[in-house]
């Protein structure tokens, strides 16, 4: 009777939480976490890493673990400790996507540990995340044949762990990729194709290849033939390619037969290099030309500089006093035993005044910088954003918020130790080092409801500034072509005509028909995580209307 009710209790939670059937086992109640296979780069030096875990929870009551990321060797041990808490429904299974921030300093790699807070038992496979190859900047689909795998995608894409219909439909699961290849046979369910868009958004290329006579995809709309369908996403794009095929080519058979024992004795990129370089529009698209370069921070904060003169005139004043002066005094008085205090005593005294004239020369108040860039697409509400900040403090800045969907790339970090909710990371003020230059970089692609309301109507241009924020200046080209410019700072929510003039000022003039650039005075959709006491910003939003 114990048994079946136990059963029964079992079978409802489980129809209550819509969870993963899970034999309950003879054994002890414990806990498993296994980290799950992912597609794509996982080098720090190309953004954050992005893993899976399958949570098991095998026992009759709610588990609270923790998922934490440290430093997996020994030269900077103690240097990364950032939590993951976690909450696992009973006798249920879940997967969680942990996202690793990127730290050049860090070149240990990451390992991962796992604990639950009651102290139960947990069984893990999560270990090291080393770093891949640095050439590999892109994925593929695993259905394409070994032969067109070897021979043209080449040793600088890496072919994915598993099939597409398996892959994340987690956007961050793609972070660091350049390049992302699919085969047009690949299915591709709306969730994924929403996430491979939001990655395409952020700097890469999805390209989707299709081979010999396969139909044209749908959402390519109709195909020229010889030409690729190319969509611009943010600032990556979305490809669609027909490319050549291995099957019923005798060109193709002929030179696998001839080169293949090249590319086994050693000689692999001269076996395949002619033929590949023959459909030179795949190799087009195949370059690694797209914007991931983003992670690399440009914007930094001018440290301020040692003030030599006012250092140099109180060193050798502390040279005279501590010197001559004291030791005559000291001598006049006949109390040369005395020297033992005075003698620190100055040392403190003339210490204390260096350090006060650093301070007063730097400052009380740290500061930042910040500069922006947003792609705004408002037929679909979908916005890329990629900025650079840099922070500069006398000490201490505080905890460091970001959201889980920004990707993270620091330069000259402290200890980078935090906890992470489920909207919010948070990260202590350790991360800032005092009187070091710490910039780090941010990439988000969303979608969102902000947007600028553009009006048409008897050869006027109205807008109404939907943002959120202030519009400082702000230039349109209409459908016809025509020219506006903003005449004044225009608040949010509030309405204004614009003014047409002869043609763009220099640095507008690439703005297209039907868009327009806007220069905002406050962080947009992007934020720089930290308060300082001063903080500069710039941030432009690029939008097309219609």
């Amino acid at each position: 009777m114990k048994y079946f009710l136990l059963l029964i209790f079992a079978s409802a939670a489980l129809f209550l939480n819509g969870a993963e059937t899970v034999k309950i086992k003879s054994q002890a109640p414990h806990i498993t976490v296994n980290m799950l296979p992912t597609a794509g780069s996982s080098d720090f030096r190309k953004g954050p890493v992005f893993r899976i875990f399958r949570c098991t929870n095998r026992t009759l009551t709610p588990q609270k673990i923790e998922i934490i990321i440290e430093d997996a060797g020994y030269r900077h041990k103690g240097r990364c400790g950032i939590v993951y808490p976690l909450l696992l429904l009973p006798l249920a299974t879940s997967e969680w996507g942990v996202l690793v921030p990127n730290i050049v300093d860090l070149s240990d790699p990451v390992g991962f540990r796992v604990q639950a807070e009651s102290g139960i038992r947990v069984e893990s496979n999560a270990g090291s995340s080393h770093h891949t190859p640095w050439r590999r900047y892109g994925m593929a689909s695993p259905s394409f044949k070994p032969d067109f795998f070897e021979y043209v995608l080449g040793e600088d894409i890496e072919k994915a762990p598993q099939p597409v219909a398996e892959w994340s439909t987690d956007s961050r699961a793609y972070a660091g990729n350049s390049l992302i290849v699919l085969s047009s046979g690949d299915p591709l369910s709306p969730a994924l194709k929403e996430a491979l868009r939001l990655a395409a958004a952020r700097g890469s290329r999805v390209l989707v290849l299709v081979m010999g006579d396969d139909p044209w995809p749908s959402y390519a709309g109709t195909e020229k033939k010889g030409k690729a369908f190319e969509e611009k996403i943010g600032f990556g794009s979305w490809v669609v390619l027909r490319t050549l095929t291995t099957e019923n080519n005798p060109e193709w058979t002929k030179f696998v037969k001839e080169k293949h024992h090249l590319a086994k004795g050693g000689k692999y990129r001269s076996a395949y290099s002619n033929f590949r370089w023959r459909d030179k529009k795949l190799m087009h698209y195949l370059a690694s030309d797209t914007k991931t370069d983003s992670w690399t921070c440009k914007v930094e904060l001018p440290q301020p500089p040692i003030p030599m003169g006012r250092l140099t005139f109180i060193m050798v004043c502390f040279v005279i006093m501590i010197g001559p002066v004291n030791l005559l005094v000291l001598k006049k008085y006949h109390a040369e035993l005395w020297g033992i205090v005075t003698i620190p005593l100055l040392s403190l005294l003339f210490s204390g005044t260096v350090i006060g004239c650093v301070v007063v020369f730097e400052g009380f108040t740290s500061h930042g910088k910040g500069e922006v860039e947003t792609l705004l697409d408002q037929r679909n509400g979908l916005a890329a954003s990629r900025g650079g900040f840099a922070v500069y403090a006398p000490g201490g800045v505080g905890e460091f918020h970001f959201s889980p969907d920004d990707l993270l790339y620091f330069k000259n970090p402290g200890k980078v130790r935090g906890k992470v909710t489920k909207n919010d990371y948070i990260y202590t003020g350790a991360l800032v080092r005092a009187r070091m230059n710490f910039s780090y970089s941010a990439v988000r692609s969303g979608f969102i409801s902000e947007k600028i309301a553009v009006t048409e109507k008897e050869g006027q241009v109205e807008i109404v500034n939907g943002l959120g924020v202030t519009v400082t200046s702000f230039y349109l080209r209409s459908a016809k072509g025509k020219v506006y410019k903003l005449a004044s700072p225009l608040l949010p929510g509030k309405r204004a005509v614009l003014t047409s003039i002869p043609r763009l000022p220099v640095g507008e003039e690439e703005i297209e028909r039907n868009c327009y650039r806007a220069a905002v005075a406050e962080p947009f959709f992007i934020t720089p995580g930290v308060k300082v006491g001063s903080y500069e910003h710039r941030q432009t939003v690029y939008g097309r209307w219609r």
